[in-house]
């Protein structure tokens, strides 16, 4: 009736665009920056301040000046003034158990705790030529419609659920702009939980969220994004569902949805999926993942 738990996704640029307004229904489809180094010495010299990006074209480029400036890091993945990058400079939060945290860069060449899943083509591969924390990134790739290629992980526990985050660096392939229109979408990020699975799903022009329910009274939801990622460029994503059941997503840290209420049943185990699955009159894609990072309250 719906789209699989573990069924997952496939611009010139993304075009930055609103989502259209969100529908309800009965399912039809299946489915940090850091700080420099010591003193005024970052603005005088980028080696010794951290690798400033060249071009400084991701929010997070670090300016060089003579009282210091931040490392950057752009979309060739500069690192940040202290030497950290990747998940040696992310912390665990404080009301998250160890058990219920990942943290996923690709660096070491391994997939950590995830788990690898490819067919009809598809494929999943770490890569040095691409990364937001250097030397590495995943690289998913779907050559058709019939293709699939993700990383899941799943957080199991002995009290339930009550919130969710997943955030990942992605950054998109540009699509063709003989690219044939999308009848569907294809999903990046899901979170699935309790008879739920809750995507950031691209159309091919915009964003959306899709709210899938297969338990009682099964239904699906598209909530509208009020905005789009860069194609060629890392952009900073979360997906996180609220203890008060409301999907959000945010790019660079803001809110891009609102009022995205969803439906899942209580639950004790929860998994999340990155990478992608073609559907129905979908194309190619390609899509460079790093710094993921899944948190789970109970």
């Amino acid at each position: 009736m719906g789209r699989s738990a573990y069924a997952f996704l496939s611009c010139c640029a993304l075009v930055v665009a609103s989502a259209t307004a969100a529908s309800c229904g009965q399912k039809s489809r299946d489915f940090g920056s850091s700080e420099a180094g010591e003193g005024g010495e970052a603005g005088r010299s980028r080696a010794e301040g951290g690798a400033a990006g060249e071009s400084g074209e991701a929010g997070e480029a670090g300016s060089v000046s003579e009282t210091g400036g931040q490392g950057g890091t752009v979309a060739t993945g500069g690192a940040g003034g202290s030497g950290a990058t990747g998940c040696s400079a992310i912390t665990k939060p404080t009301n998250v158990t160890s058990k219920d945290f990942q943290c996923l860069d690709f660096d070491d060449g391994t997939l950590g705790s995830f788990a690898s899943t490819a067919s009809g083509g598809g494929n999943v591969e770490s890569v040095t030529d691409l990364a937001f924390s250097t030397p590495r990134s995943v690289k998913v790739t779907i050559p058709n419609a019939a293709s699939r290629a993700s990383l899941t992980w799943t957080a199991v526990g002995s009290t339930q659920v009550t919130s969710v985050s997943v955030k990942a660096k992605i950054n998109p392939a540009a699509l063709g702009t003989l690219m044939p229109e999308w009848k569907t979408e294809i999903p990046l990020l899901c979170v699935h939980l309790g008879s739920a699975t809750d995507c950031l799903d691209y159309d091919g022009k915009v964003l959306l969220l899709y709210l899938d329910y297969e338990g009682d009274s099964a239904m699906a939801l598209k909530c509208p994004v009020s905005g789009n990622l860069a194609a060629g460029l890392w952009n900073d994503v979360e997906l996180r569902i609220t203890p008060a059941k409301v999907a959000e997503l945010l790019i660079g840290g803001a809110l891009k949805t609102s009022s995205c209420a969803e439906m899942h049943d209580a639950d004790t185990s929860v998994t999340a999926t990155v990478g992608l699955s073609g559907a129905a009159n979908t194309s190619a894609w390609t899509v460079n993942y790093d710094d993921i990072v899944v948190a789970v309250t109970r």
